[in-house]
């Protein structure tokens, strides 16, 4: 009897007061344009299209105690207490509570599958027009005492609106439990969204990683090439460009996605992105400007104090939007209304640098017009991207429609990556330029080094000759490889003289020219006959003419090819005697003297030198000469005795200064004519012998 009469106590006011007296209950009207424009957060993942349901102070009623009628569609709540402003629910203290939620379907959203997702402190039912959709017990009261600050228990609901009749008034009732060691019902929340938006919000996160890990990258490329290229200005301005794209797209990750963080990171990162949101087009402007080589102090000055002014402006605004309240400020509104107009100016001029600037680069041949490409494109993504919602809104008066996702994926994608991509593609091209450059480059090089080596291989054949000219082989190679050439003793060397008959009255008698010629004629005449025998050259002294066989390399000549050496000499001059005599021309005749011993052979001085021999062997042979006849060859007894019985190869007599018309090789003897005991100068009587040819 107590019991009943407490109830009818408690309802007796509701009692009294008539019908027509209640206030009507708003109905929340769920529509698809409504619906796609709105967008809320769900708790743990992320904003996405959707519908916060305890928001609407209008299509909500509370009222604290617990029955079981109050869950029926046809109960009338309008006695209940309405929600007046954000924390009403908050500050509820009573152990139960009951909320009733009135909306209709539009046919339009009636095929709709949505989700009902609701975050409670405390135990939870919900039901709608009567039907039970969900019974939860669980709340913060079965939490262990450690993890009590988590956020609440979430529930998800399946909410498909075909099985409602749209149009129709429908109503959510949702019983509440208020948890003993919870606190209040800050964290209740009830929010309507579409099955898809956890895919959507992951999409989303998958952009921005992109966006943000693309930007993060060109952002240390920066840096590398500008510690590495000190003198390109342009990229400490390309590394704050990537790195203020990073930040932005970082903050529109935070404002998408719940990520775990703390909700004073994204209020802060949401504030500073406020402040410094024109920072990319004063970035992108300076950009352009470094790339063309016009930006001077006075320029990047102006630029500098325009985001300075412009950060400025926005935390001006921004702090005067917070500090409205429902009464407005004169004073406010005039000042709102100045750093708008000063804040669009100052984007005004901005954008149309960037424009202008961009222009002039796109014109420009090279990779430079790739960056200004890239440049363009992120300075008109934003344009792309609302234009369409202005001309909407202000056009066609349509204000509550959201955005098309296609567009604006595509203009993040030309605000988030068009700059890297074209940094990327700008240095590509350079690389390519700079590498066709050094390979034109190079090949010139090769080129010029091959011609260089070319070059030098012929003055080094020519030295080559020319100090083979000067020394023998065998000596020249040991003087290059030793810097040195030691002298040597040869056992046996057969020295060749030649002297030309009245060669000093004959130099008085013919010009210096025409005598140097013959005499010129006849020593490169002698040097072929001795280079086919293998014999060495000495030295010529005048009209004297030296040469040995048996050195350097004992084996490249005998004693046998000297005597048939000097032969050939003697028939070279009788027939160029005979020719030149016929002509009327001087001729010379020539006495030839052979001596075979022992010298020793090497090199005189270090300037001008030359290979030469000492010995008696020298002065006999000279004898030699000096005691024969013109036209003859004189030998001593020791090249007698070691020539009597040889044979050599037969050789035409030389008739001019090329070796290509010869006979073939006949093997031929000597034959001697004794000349007894003759005396010669310092040497007293020798024997000598006159050789020929058989």
């Amino acid at each position: 009897m107590h019991r009943l009469l407490s109830v009818f106590l408690l309802l007796l006011p509701v009692s009294l007061v008539r019908a027509e007296d209640l206030p009507r209950v708003h109905t929340h009207a769920f529509t698809a344009k409504s619906y796609t424009s709105n967008r809320v957060r769900i708790p743990g993942n992320g904003r996405a299209s959707g519908f916060s349901i305890f928001q609407d102070v209008r299509s909500v009623r509370y009222m604290a105690g617990d029955s079981a009628s109050w869950s029926s569609g046809s109960f009338d709540d309008r006695a209940w207490a309405k929600r007046q402003h954000s924390d009403s629910l908050v500050k509820l203290d009573a152990p139960v509570y009951w909320i009733r939620f009135h909306f209709s379907v539009d046919s339009a959203l009636a095929r709709e599958h949505l989700m009902l997702h609701v975050t409670s402190p405390g135990a939870l039912e919900v039901w709608m027009d009567g039907i039970p959709l969900m019974r939860s017990s669980a709340g913060m009261d079965d939490l262990p005492k450690e993890i009590t600050s988590l956020q609440a228990p979430a529930a998800l609901l399946d909410f498909t609106l075909g099985k409602v009749a749209p149009d129709t008034a429908h109503v959510l009732a949702f019983r509440l439990v208020r948890p003993a060691k919870g606190g209040s019902f800050k964290d209740l929340k009830a929010v309507v969204h579409s099955v898809t938006a956890t895919g959507s919000l992951h999409r989303s996160a998958m952009h921005h990683g992109v966006f943000i890990g693309v930007n993060v990258l060109m952002l240390l490329m920066a840096l590398i090439y500008w510690r590495l290229s000190r003198q390109d200005k342009v990229w400490p301005w390309f590394a704050a460009l990537t790195a203020i794209n990073a930040f932005m797209a970082f903050n529109s990750l935070l404002g998408n996605v719940a990520i775990g963080l703390p909700s004073s990171v994204p209020d802060a990162v949401s504030y500073l992105s406020t402040l410094t949101i024109l920072l990319p087009l004063v970035l992108s402007v300076i950009v352009l400007q470094v790339l063309l080589g016009k930006l001077d102090r006075r320029r990047l000055a102006a630029y500098v104090a325009a985001a300075v002014l412009i950060s400025a402006t926005l935390a001006a605004l921004t702090r005067i939007g917070d500090g409205f309240g429902n009464e407005l400020d004169l004073a406010a509104v005039i000042t709102v209304v100045v750093l708008v107009i000063l804040l669009a100016i100052g984007y005004l001029w901005l954008a149309v640098d960037a424009l202008r600037f961009g222009w002039q680069a796109l014109e420009t041949k090279g990779y430079v017009r790739w960056l200004g490409a890239g440049i363009v494109l992120s300075v008109l993504a934003p344009v792309l991207k609302y234009l369409p919602f202005v001309v909407r809104a202000m056009v066609l008066q349509q204000q509550d429609e959201a955005l098309p996702t296609g567009l604006v994926l595509a203009t993040d994608y030309m605000n988030y990556i068009a700059i890297p991509l074209s940094i990327i593609i700008a240095l590509a091209i350079r690389a390519a330029e700079q590498h066709r450059l050094l390979s034109r480059q190079r090949d010139e090089l090769d080129e010029e080094v091959r011609e260089r080596t070319a070059e030098l291989r012929q003055e080094r054949d020519r030295s080559e000759e020319l100090l083979l000219n000067i020394l023998p082989e065998e000596v020249a190679e040991e003087l290059k490889r030793n810097g040195s050439a030691e002298a040597k003793h040869f056992d046996q060397v057969t020295v060749l003289f030649t002297d030309f008959q009245g060669f000093t009255t004959m130099s008085t008698q013919v010009g210096p020219a025409e005598l140097l010629a013959e005499l010129n004629a006849c020593f490169k005449a002698f040097d072929e006959i001795i280079a086919r025998r293998g014999i060495e050259k000495i030295k010529t002294i005048g009209d004297a003419y030296m040469c040995a066989s048996g050195l350097p390399d004992p084996e490249n000549a005998t004693p046998a090819d000297v005597v048939a050496a000097a032969l050939e000499m003697q028939a070279f001059m009788a027939e160029r005697h005979a020719q030149r005599s016929a002509q009327g021309l001087f001729a010379f005749r020539m006495r030839a003297g052979i001596h075979t011993g022992p010298v020793v052979a090497g090199i005189v001085g270090v300037k001008k030198f030359q290979y030469d021999i000492w010995g008696d062997t020298v002065n006999t042979a000279a004898r030699m000469e000096s005691s024969g006849e013109v036209g003859r060859v004189n030998i001593s007894g020791d090249t007698y005795a070691l020539v009597k019985d040889a044979v050599v190869r037969s050789q035409l007599p030389v008739r001019s200064t090329t070796t290509d018309n010869q006979k073939p090789s006949t093997d031929l003897p000597f034959t001697f004519t004794p000349r007894g005991l003759v005396e010669a100068k310092g040497k007293g009587g020798m024997e000598m012998w006159f050789v020929d040819r058989a």
